[in-house]
C-alpha cells in the first residue's frame, strides 16, 4: 500500500510540475498576444495570464502538499485545479471568434486614423508586415503615396519587398494562429489538470486516513 501512495506521490509531483510548465505557456501566450497583436481586447489576454499564474501557483501548492504529506494543501489543490479548469474551459470558448473581431475593429479605426493623419498606421505596418486596410491598394484609391512601413526595407522603397498583405488581414491569421496555440495549451493543461486533481484527492484521503490511524 505504501509502495502505491509514493507512486502516486511521485506522479501528483510531475503532473504538478508539467501544469506549472503549461502556466508559464498560457502567460507566455498573452504576453505575446498583447504586445505582438497590439489587441484591442487586452482584458481578454490578461485574464488568460492570471489563469496561468494562478495555475503555476496552485501547481507549486499541489508539489508541497505531495513531498510534505500535507492532506490541507492536497485537498486544496484538487479543488482549485477543478476551478481553474472551469475557468479555462470558458476561456476557450469565449476565445472562438470574439477576440478575432475586437482586433480588426482597432485596425479598421486605425485606417480611419492614417486617413485623417498619415503614419498612423506605420507602426502596426511594420510591426506585422502589412500594408493598408486590406493592401496596398488602399492607399493608391485614396490618392496618398504609399508609406516606407509598407516596405520590407524601411529605409529603401523596393517595389519587390512591398508588402502585399494588409493589414486586415495579417491580424485575422495572426489571431487565429495564437487563438489556436492558446485553446491547444489550455486544452492540453486541462487534461493535465484532472489528472493531477484525482492523484491530489486520493492522496489527500490516504494522507488524512494515516493520520488518523496515527492518533491513539
Amino acid at each position: 500500500m505504501d509502495c502505491g501512495v509514493s507512486t502516486i506521490r511521485c506522479f501528483l509531483i510531475i503532473f504538478n510540475v508539467l501544469c506549472a510548465i503549461g502556466g508559464g505557456f498560457i502567460v507566455a501566450f498573452g504576453t505575446f498576444a498583447i504586445t505582438y497583436l497590439e489587441s484591442a481586447n487586452s482584458t481578454f489576454y490578461i485574464i488568460a495570464i492570471t489563469i496561468g499564474c494562478l495555475v503555476f501557483l496552485v501547481s507549486l501548492m499541489g508539489c508541497i502538499g505531495a513531498m510534505c504529506n500535507m492532506p490541507c494543501f492536497l485537498l486544496s489543490n484538487a479543488i482549485f485545479l477543478g476551478i481553474l479548469i472551469g475557468a479555462e474551459v470558458a476561456v476557450m470558448y469565449i476565445y472562438s471568434s470574439y477576440d478575432f473581431q475586437i482586433s480588426s475593429d482597432n485596425v479598421q479605426k486605425l485606417w480611419m486614423k492614417e486617413l485623417k493623419e498619415p503614419g498612423a498606421m506605420s507602426a502596426l505596418e511594420q510591426h506585422i508586415k502589412c500594408c493598408g486596410l486590406h493592401s496596398p491598394q488602399d492607399y493608391v484609391d485614396h490618392n496618398m503615396t504609399i508609406p516606407q512601413s509598407c516596405y520590407e526595407d524601411y529605409y529603401s522603397i523596393n517595389p519587390q519587398k512591398l508588402f502585399i498583405k494588409g493589414c486586415w488581414e495579417r491580424i485575422a491569421e495572426e489571431s487565429l494562429h495564437v487563438g489556436s496555440e492558446l485553446k491547444s495549451t489550455f486544452g492540453i493543461v486541462c487534461s493535465i489538470e484532472l489528472i493531477a486533481s484525482m492523484f491530489a484527492c486520493f492522496l489527500a484521503i490516504k494522507t488524512s486516513r494515516s493520520s488518523y490511524q496515527r492518533i491513539p
